[in-house]
């Protein structure tokens, strides 16, 4: 069994002030492998949607190593079925570039049933998607809100359409977008996320109104609560790092694409 692999080029959509591939869009490429995976297997969204079924993802850890890479370079991500249950499937991954890993990180996947609004058996993978018994970053562990912090910032946005996806919910990437806002200018451009917890907890459309509350757990670390009305919708955990000098060594920029 091998890994399923697809290389990408960032973009100058996910390029951050150094020029780098800011580390929030690595859950946008992720996903998309994960639906070309999903594609090759006759399993993407297009093919289960006349059944009744669509894909989500219920959580996500992504953790970063050393630099990024630069604008247009070429990335690479791997990855593969770790564990599978009865109607969750964890599937690992790896990005790296100029043969190095700069991110790893694992998720969970359910496939679910429109209509029941349940989850739908992972029978319907066998034979096409196979476990690789590897893990990328530990053991799958839930993880909860720690929201026994100060509470630093309280943000409210009412989702629009440019928040909305194929699926007509709320696209994954708007929550990290608005943890992320909470954040002053000066912070933001000082540093750079190290690592990113994502639980996913219920869908949001279009109108909703959404609440992020962050806290402050010490040591770079906060925690996101998002809630629709007095639901919970998603929690998110980023570690922050002093972005420094390192990635700005613009000499170490590849010149290949000038060619």
């Amino acid at each position: 069994m091998q890994k399923f692999s697809q290389s990408y080029y960032v973009t100058g959509h996910d390029m951050d002030l150094s020029y780098r591939m800011v580390p929030m869009s690595a859950l946008a490429y992720f996903e998309d492998c994960f639906a070309r995976y999903a594609a090759s297997k006759f399993l993407a969204a297009f093919d289960i949607v006349d059944r009744g079924l669509y894909w989500i993802i219920s959580e996500i850890d992504i953790r970063f190593e050393g630099d990024l890479p630069f604008w247009s370079e070429s990335f690479q991500v791997d990855l593969w079925i770790s564990e599978k249950s009865r109607i969750k499937i964890f599937c690992d991954f790896t990005m790296s570039y100029r043969g190095k890993v700069f991110a790893r990180g694992n998720s969970c996947w359910v496939v679910m049933d429109k209509n029941r609004h349940r989850p739908y058996s992972t029978a319907l993978l066998d034979g096409k998607m196979d476990v690789i018994e590897e893990l990328a970053v530990g053991p799958h562990e839930k993880f909860g809100l720690n929201d026994s912090g100060n509470v630093l910032h309280t943000l409210t946005h009412q989702v629009n359409m440019g928040d909305i996806d194929f699926n007509r919910h709320v696209n994954n990437r708007t929550y990290l977008n608005l943890a992320v806002a909470c954040h002053s200018e000066t912070f933001g451009f000082d540093n750079t996320i190290k690592s990113i917890k994502v639980r996913f907890m219920q869908e949001c459309f279009m109108g909703d109104t959404l609440v992020c509350t962050e806290y402050g757990l010490g040591d770079n670390v906060c925690s996101y609560k998002l809630e629709k009305g007095d639901a919970t919708v998603c929690n998110i955990i980023l570690e922050w790092e002093a972005l420094g000098e390192k990635q700005t060594a613009i000499e170490e920029y590849p010149l290949a694409v000038r060619e």
